[in-house]
């Protein structure tokens, strides 16, 4: 009897879940496709196909569709916007999908789902695979430069290596001169990410006793073995003309371009007056190395008439690693703390690789209170698209209105992120603090993007 009895409740249980399992694994929505299911692109291109999606419902539905795409793809088409179906009915659905230039060579899944919005357990999904090719290019510029240089010389050659493939590469450099003058680079062998580039400076070292007016040239080769085994070579030759020393002995001076303006004006009503201004720009050596910038003008004659200007005195000074700021300039950090503004006063700015630091303190100009500001910051840039920089400001003096708030002490935050044209995305949080002890904060999005 106790056997019997069980017998007859798993048969009920097995009548029971059955029917419920079949009813719970039938869809009402269906996908297939009648393009291939093996698509091939080149990094850089769009992937299309199609996909057919019916309605085997019993009643008009609405339905949704997803995409499961490979790191770094975009979807361009369809929009994503539901469409609906009537029982029995189909629609064709043309799929795009952009591939990055940088898409690594393999095979990769591209997922379709659709799914019914009246009943989000009815779904359906299909599967495409994706070749992606190997490319492989290897790209050598040569950045302008001298064009001339005196015979003893240290002139430089800005070189720009690209990996214009999609996989990383170890790349060799080589040079050879055709007047045997020594050549020495920043790296011969580095390794290059696919789609990165980066800057190789070089020196040359001219003999100081070369008494031959020529052309000097250096041939730079770069060479670099991709995955499948294919070597990968580019070249590119800098020429610069040698001057020779006349006589034995270096010409003492060197010139610097410069413009003295003398400035009248008279206007009735008003006194005449007279301006000098003195302004000039140009490199400090044969190899355009140190540059400098300046502009004094005065006296201030602001009020005496309509064509009237400010008395303006600064100089500028840069290198490859240092920028020096000194007398009336625009003095910036962020737009939290100082964007921007004229001030009187100094700065300096150093950078090397991806390391960048700066500090001024200026008295501001032209303002109804000016006021006094010291400004510091350190930026470090993580990738090519992606840095961060840290800002700080003591501000004193001000207009009356800012009595509790000056002096005070702004520190900042800021960060930035850029994926090609798509984004352009800057963040910065700050915080302020008064020597009254009044706080503050502030937070700044910034987003730009094609």
């Amino acid at each position: 009897m106790i056997s019997s009895s069980r017998r007859e409740v798993t048969r009920a249980i097995l009548g029971w879940l059955i029917p419920a399992a079949a009813a719970f694994a039938q869809s009402s929505v269906e996908v297939h496709s009648p393009s291939s299911k093996l698509l091939d692109t080149a990094p850089g291109g769009i992937v299309t196909a199609s996909v057919v999606v019916a309605n085997r419902g019993a009643e008009a539905d609405e339905f949704r569709e997803r995409f499961i795409l490979p790191p770094g793809c975009q979807k361009v088409a369809p929009p994503e916007l539901p469409f609906r179906l009537e029982p029995g009915g189909q629609i064709v659905r043309v799929l795009a999908v952009s591939v990055p230039a940088n898409m690594p060579a393999g095979l990769f899944t591209l997922s379709y789902r659709a799914q019914s919005r009246r009943d989000p357990s009815s779904l359906a999904s299909f599967d495409f695979a994706v070749t992606v090719t190997a490319v492989e290019d290897l790209e050598l510029l040569l950045e302008p430069g001298a064009a001339t240089a005196l015979a003893g010389d240290n002139y430089s050659v800005k070189l720009r290596v690209t990996n214009r493939g999609n996989s990383r590469l170890a790349v060799r450099l080589a040079q050879r001169s055709s007047l045997r003058f020594p050549v020495s680079v920043d790296a011969s062998t580095f390794a290059l990410e696919a789609g990165v580039s980066r800057v190789i400076l070089c020196r040359v070292q001219t003999d100081k006793g070369f008494a031959k007016h020529t052309s000097h040239a250096v041939t730079f080769d770069v060479t670099a073995t991709s995955a499948t085994g294919k070597t990968l070579t580019a070249s590119q030759a800098s020429v610069v003309e040698i001057i020779p020393l006349i006589g034995g002995d270096r010409e003492p001076f060197h010139q610097l371009p410069m413009q003295l303006r003398l400035i009248g004006i008279a206007e009735t009503g008003h006194d005449a007056r007279f301006q000098a201004e003195l302004s000039g720009a140009g490199s400090l050596d044969e190899a355009g190395r140190h540059r400098i910038d300046f502009l004094f003008r005065g006296p201030d004659v602001q009020n005496s008439s309509l064509f009237r200007e400010r008395d303006e005195y600064g100089a500028t000074y840069t290198d490859e690693r240092w920028k020096i700021d000194v007398g009336d300039r625009v003095y910036a950090l962020s737009p939290l703390t100082e964007k921007h503004s004229l001030a009187r006063g100094a700065g300096v700015t150093w950078h090397e690789d991806q390391t960048t630091a700066g500090l001024f303190a200026a008295t501001t100009l032209y303002r109804q209170r000016n006021t006094e500001e010291l400004g510091a910051f350190v930026r470090q840039d993580l990738t090519r698209d992606f840095s961060l920089q840290a800002n700080f400001l003591r501000k004193t003096g001000g207009s009356s209105l800012a009595e509790k708030a000056l002096p005070q002490n702004i520190v900042t935050i800021e960060s930035r992120f850029r994926c090609g044209k798509l984004l352009d995305l800057r963040l910065e949080a700050g915080a302020s603090r008064s020597d009254r002890g009044v706080t503050d904060s502030a937070y700044r999005v910034e987003a730009r993007g094609e």
